[in-house]
């Protein structure tokens, strides 16, 4: 299993940074790319590293905020086959600074790709070797931090809860490796869920 950054926050000399994450991960015969940064930077990252983005064979948004969708539009251009699996409950309004700052997907995504995006509830199955899951609300246990992170509702603006993130549990041989984009349900949380099989 191999998994390179295609874009973080930090990066090594002559590759690009930025606010975001994007992540190439070949496990056994499968390519698959989870989250695509905040913009076309982890294409050009991607171009240096060798990572062929056009042979991606399948695809995962974590969550719902620009910084790891910004990039889709460059990605469904990029590669014209694989589909994006994420949860069913992207596309939602979502804001940072309490409301102050739009944070969620550019909503124009839904309809212009329409056939490109999967939507998933609890669990799916990716493919052979890796399965997308989730927490639900039974399995936070430990306290999490989400100040200023909201969602848009009919009733205003809420505390976003966070229902849109998704994980990948990946598969290689008895090996198991579990990734997650941001964490916003609790690093503790996702840790507790899946011991003492994962981790």
């Amino acid at each position: 299993m191999r998994i390179t950054a295609l874009i973080d926050d930090v990066a090594a000399a002559g590759y690009e940074a930025e606010h975001g994450l994007s992540l190439y991960i070949e496990c056994g015969k499968e390519k698959i790319i989870i989250d695509f940064g905040a913009s076309a930077a982890f294409m050009r990252n991607a171009a240096i590293s060798g990572a062929d983005i056009s042979a991606a064979d399948y695809a995962m948004l974590s969550h719902d905020h620009y910084d790891h969708g910004g990039g889709l539009e460059s990605f469904f251009a990029a590669n014209p086959k694989a589909e994006v699996y994420a949860a069913q409950e992207i596309f939602g309004e979502r804001y940072s600074r309490g409301g102050r700052k739009y944070a969620g997907l550019d909503r124009r995504l839904k309809e212009r790709f329409r056939d490109r995006f999967v939507y998933v509830g609890e669990s799916a199955k990716l493919c052979e070797n890796a399965e997308i899951v989730s927490l639900r609300k039974e399995d936070i246990h430990y306290p999490v931090r989400g100040e200023g992170l909201c969602t848009l509702t009919a009733s205003g603006l809420v505390r976003d809860d966070f229902e849109h993130e998704r994980y990948l549990l990946l598969r290689e041989g008895e090996k198991l490796v579990l990734v997650s984009g941001c964490s916003h349900k609790g690093i503790l949380n996702i840790v507790n869920k899946f011991r003492p099989d994962v981790v």
